[in-house]
């Protein structure tokens, strides 16, 4: 019986090689035969299906031949064919409610790029990610996967959503980014509006759970297909995976002191837009600390506002034509040359011989001006995570670097960065990053912008003035930048305690610094 199930008349076999050809269309990377097109897939689906064609022999077997050769190396699997009980009924007809009871996995964490490994095999592989990449955006079998590189993951975890019966059960170990990176954004949607998600765990790698970076977050992912999510119980922040034993099945902690909070969607909306990232909160006091800070005011692109928009110069890799080892006119400068308030040109090792090497008369026009810019490359778990500085003119900047394109001037330009190495910043900026610090983030980031002249944004001014020509190493006006920014954004002393507190290895002296002069700003403006 199993013979006749898998020979090669049978309908099984019949379906199942259709379904290759069509696969392997998005594959096909033989131009002898060519690859078919869609009139030329009908013609060989029918000489499949019923033996006849109105393509001629010479044409037919090839094409016939090349497909079958492209299914047998991809290995095409097709999960209706393969697994026909879960989603027909015994007489065949399909099921009212197809699907497994539940999918569990950990899937691959790795991004879909062609531009690694040796050179000798990077061409091919860039032909077979280029491939993939195509048959992923194009097919219509993926509808959740972001127009940037696309991580495994995320296409796990969309199929493992389709695979499932309504009222089915979906558990999945997943990186932090699929709850916080831009990318991941329609796939949240997908998660929200079309299943129940009740419980997230958030884990940190600090004790090396997993033999990854130390720095990397992850998740415990439970949803269920068939309903929109209510809200979702969230605990982040755990590094035992002991603590699973303690939380029972509606993600409430058993014999302990509870300490799971509660996002719904809506909340979400309000905190990080359309993309409904969730922010690393682990406790209540930090989620209504967060929502009244994100409540101050416009994002920093928004033109109620600041209007400040970021993006990069140059590519190292894609401009490295650009780029020379010997001492030019102009320095190129990298994220690792930025520290707070300070650029160091002098360590850089490329250049450009002049401004006339550079391509792009807005760029050149652009290098002729002082600039803020931020560091891409970033993690929640580093001692900063914003960390800006002030470009100097006649020097260019790389793709680890965002640069300011909105013209404010360079009084505006002192203030932002300022604020943007504060501690309040920082601490709202870490809510949402993972290991690269984009501009989707930081546009959302509210930074105040008071209609009249204000003592405090003056004072943050002249500070940062003084900050940036001392190259950072100013401690008394460091501390009264982070206590300034503290009243601008409205924080009370316990707030500024909480903000504080989320940086455990920024020195206890400087924090201590911090502290102190909120303290004594707060006994003059008479805030508690």
């Amino acid at each position: 019986m199993l013979a006749q199930l898998q020979g090669r008349s049978a309908s099984i076999s019949v379906l199942r090689r259709v379904a290759d050809l069509w696969c392997a269309c998005w594959f096909w990377d033989s131009t002898d035969p060519p690859q078919p097109g869609p009139a030329e897939y009908a013609e060989l689906a029918d000489a499949i299906r019923t033996g006849s064609s109105s393509l001629p022999a010479r044409l037919l077997r090839p094409r016939l031949e090349e497909a079958q050769r492209v299914a047998e190396r991809h290995r095409f699997l097709h999960w209706n064919l393969e697994f026909p009980e879960v989603f027909f009924d015994p007489d065949g007809t399909p099921s009212a409610a197809p699907g497994f009871d539940a999918v569990l996995g950990n899937p691959p964490w790795e991004m879909l790029r062609g531009d690694t490994g040796a050179d000798a095999t990077r061409e091919e592989r860039r032909s077979s990610v280029g491939q993939f990449t195509r048959f992923v955006r194009q097919a219509g079998v993926y509808t959740a996967c972001s127009d940037g590189h696309t991580n495994q993951y995320q296409l796990f975890v969309e199929r493992s959503i389709r695979l499932i019966r309504p009222g089915g059960r979906l558990g999945l170990v997943l990186p932090w980014g699929l709850a916080s990176d831009h990318g991941s954004g329609a796939l949240r949607r997908l998660l929200f509006e079309r299943c129940a998600t009740d419980a997230i765990v958030g884990f940190e790698n600090s004790d090396g759970i997993f033999p990854i970076h130390r720095g990397v977050r992850f998740l415990l992912l439970s949803s269920s297909p068939g309903k929109p999510t209510d809200r979702i119980r969230c605990r982040l922040g755990e590094r035992d995976p002991a603590v699973l034993e303690t939380i029972d099945a509606a993600g409430r902690t058993v014999g302990r002191n509870e300490r799971a909070v509660t996002l719904t969607p809506g909340l979400l909306q309000r905190l990080s837009g359309p993309g409904l990232a969730i922010p690393w909160v682990r406790r209540r006091a930090d989620l209504q600390l967060v929502e009244r800070l994100v409540a101050q005011g416009p994002g920093l692109s928004d033109e109620r506002g600041w209007g400040a928009r970021f993006s990069r110069e140059l590519n190292k890799t894609d401009d490295r034509a650009c780029f020379f080892s010997n001492r030019g006119d102009v320095p190129v400068v990298e994220g690792k040359h930025v520290d707070p308030f300070v650029v160091r040109v002098e360590d850089c090792r490329l250049w450009a011989r002049s401004a006339g090497d550079v391509p792009g008369t807005d760029l050149r026009r652009a290098m002729s001006q002082y600039r803020l810019a931020y560091r891409d490359v970033a993690s929640s778990t580093n001692r900063l995570t914003l960390i800006a500085a002030i470009v100097p003119p006649g020097a260019v900047t790389v793709h680890t670097l965002f640069c300011l394109k909105t013209p404010l001037s360079l009084d505006d330009q002192t203030f932002l960065c300022a604020v943007l190495n504060s501690f309040v910043a920082n601490y709202l900026v870490r809510m949402w990053v993972t290991t690269h610090l984009g501009t989707t983030t930081v546009a959302r980031l509210p930074v105040p912008r008071p209609a009249e002249p204000s003592p405090t944004c003056a004072r943050i001014r002249e500070r940062g003035r003084e900050l940036l020509r001392a190259g950072g190493h100013h401690p008394a006006a460091y501390a009264d930048v982070q206590a300034l920014t503290a009243h601008l954004y409205g924080l009370s002393q316990a707030e500024f305690a909480l903000v504080l507190e989320s940086f455990p290895l920024i020195e206890p002296d400087i924090k201590a610094a911090a502290s102190q002069q909120y303290s004594r700003l707060a006994e003059r403006l008479g805030r508690v």
